[in-house]
């Protein structure tokens, strides 16, 4: 003290942040989600729209069957949105377990957080899990065939998020191709996935990030005079005549122009909803990603 410095200059540092479990993390992205679906639900409630909770499938093309927990429903519309979102697409070489080799809908099953993860496919998906895995001190590889991850972005902000990526430990192996994923049962399991350029990546979870296909594969689009590729995306050469009765939005439509050219009568949800709006107005309900909500 008597040299000038203050008691205050000998306060005990803070003890560093405990970081947290995957019980934490997960169970914080569970109430996220269900104030998501609250906010979703009201504002379908607010805008008249009856909702029916089961799986659709075509009959025709102006008819759906839905499969409710009460039994077995049949719904007919002028116009029919389908708007069914995405799942991951499965790779081609190997199988997920859904333990130790998963997909991006899978990861809510991880019941601890990994020392190692090694992810498969650079695109946005894989970059973001990636990033978020490395930022809880995760060891992560990320294989790629590409040269180069996210290539539809501009070439330096993609040098400066690999950059800074790599200042946060994640290691890129990119240009290569991979060959077979297995799980090694010695003691603790062991993911090691083989490249084809010889070389062997080992870690304890492999994250699957191999891109995402329209989940349109249980409609029966057949029924509906439709056919999908082989992404689950709607088929059709620029001869064919576009339906207007039968539409599509979101990933299993390429452009998105649905709502300035056509009022919804019913939309189908396979697995989730099925609802009938009574007046749309000509635009649909949006959710705020803060959880607030957007007035209609």
């Amino acid at each position: 003290l008597s040299n000038g410095v203050t008691p205050d200059d000998y306060l005990p540092a803070k003890a560093p942040r405990a970081k947290p479990c995957a019980q934490e993390l997960f169970g914080r992205v569970e109430t996220i989600v269900d104030r998501e679906i609250t906010v979703q639900d009201d504002q379908l409630s607010r805008n008249d729209i009856d909702v029916i909770e089961g799986t659709a499938t075509f009959v025709d093309p102006h008819t759906l069957r839905i499969e409710t927990a009460d039994g077995v429903r049949t719904v007919t519309s002028e116009n029919i949105l389908i708007s069914v979102g995405t799942r991951p697409s499965p790779p081609r070489d190997f199988a997920i377990d859904g333990q130790f080799v998963i997909n991006s809908d899978e990861i809510f099953n991880v019941q601890e957080i990994p020392r190692s993860v090694i992810v498969i496919g650079c695109g946005v998906i894989g970059i973001e899990y990636a990033s978020m895995f490395a930022a809880l001190g995760v060891n992560v590889t990320v294989v790629d065939g590409r040269k180069r991850p996210l290539e539809f972005l501009d070439g330096e902000i993609i040098d400066e998020l690999v950059h800074q990526m790599r200042d946060h430990g994640v290691l890129f192996r990119l240009g290569e191709t991979v060959e077979s994923v297995d799980v090694k049962r010695n003691g603790r399991s062991t993911v090691v996935v083989s490249l084809a350029s010889g070389k062997r990546l080992a870690g304890d979870l492999a994250l699957v990030c191999a891109g995402r296909v329209g989940a349109t594969d249980k409609l029966n689009l057949e029924a509906a005079g439709l056919e999908a590729d082989e992404r689950g995306r709607r088929r059709r050469d620029r001869l064919s005549e576009p339906r207007r009765d039968v539409l599509r939005t979101g990933p299993s439509r390429r452009l998105r122009r649905l709502w300035r050219e056509c009022e919804t009568d019913v939309a189908a949800f396979p697995h989730r909803r099925v609802f009938g709006p009574r007046s749309i107005d000509g635009g649909c309900p949006r959710t705020r990603t803060d959880g607030k909500e957007n007035p209609l």
